[in-house]
């Protein structure tokens, strides 16, 4: 039994996208007898990969159901999908386009990633699925640098703390009131043991 074969291929040369562009393409399907095709979803969605829990959005998605009768053009009629006569091959394939979503873009950071794909899922009767992913990106953010540390450095280095300001006009009144509050704590704890000696 032969493996069913699913492509992707997206219109126009480029794989990086701008938020709001158009994302076009198409995609097919190829099956040998005696397997056959029952149903083929498409969707353009992203997902996180890192650290924490893993996220998965769905941008857009259409689903084809085929028919059982072989001689049918596969799909609903408004839909624009042409089924090649190759032999005893059943060869389909069909267009998709979608406005692409100002957010979010695609990232490759340390901890988190989040990537855009346009993904094929083609449903076979004999119950085995065929999936397929066309990775591209949405948006132009920098991929993420980590720094090594360098020789003699700790990894493990805290940053230096935030500089706090030294002007005494501002810092005199803030300094007395806390002062006279922890001594006034200090005081009503202490209470109990002045009275008593």
């Amino acid at each position: 039994m032969s493996v069913p074969g699913v492509n992707i291929k997206l219109d126009g040369q480029h794989r990086i996208y701008r938020p709001g562009e158009i994302l076009s393409g198409q995609y097919g399907w190829d099956v040998e007898p005696p397997a056959a095709a029952t149903k083929v979803e498409l969707s353009v969605l992203w997902r996180t990969e890192g650290k924490g829990d893993e996220d998965l959005g769905v941008h857009f998605f259409d689903s084809i159901d085929v028919p059982a009768d072989t001689d049918a053009a596969g799909v609903a009629p408004d839909r624009e999908a042409v089924r090649e006569a190759d032999g005893a091959a059943d060869r389909r394939t069909a267009r998709f386009a979608t406005q692409l979503p100002n957010s979010p873009l695609s990232y490759d950071g340390a901890i988190v990633k989040v990537a855009w794909c346009v993904r094929v899922r083609l449903f076979l009767r004999d119950g085995r699925e065929v999936v397929a992913e066309k990775v591209f990106q949405l948006g132009n953010v920098p991929k993420v640098r980590v720094r090594e540390p360098a020789a003699g450095e700790s990894s493990t280095k805290k940053p230096p703390a935030a500089s706090v300001p030294q002007d005494d006009a501002l810092t005199s009144p803030r300094r007395k009131a806390a002062a006279d509050e922890s001594a006034a704590r200090e005081a009503a704890t202490d209470w109990p043991r002045r009275a008593t000696t």
